[in-house]
């Protein structure tokens, strides 16, 4: 099972090529995924600072 922080490097990792690469669709693809996975690692760690 991969973490939080594992997915997000890899979608980093993507993004930067799709970057390279110039391909919008996955850059947008990407980004979209990128943002929904900082916000669930903020709110994991929002929650663990509750805990």
């Amino acid at each position: 099972m991969t973490t939080v922080r594992d997915q997000l490097d890899t979608c980093q990792f993507l993004l930067n090529r799709a970057r390279l690469a110039e391909d919008d669709n996955a850059i947008r693809r990407l980004s979209e995924r990128r943002d929904m996975l900082v916000k669930q690692l903020a709110s994991i760690s929002a929650h663990l600072r509750v805990v």
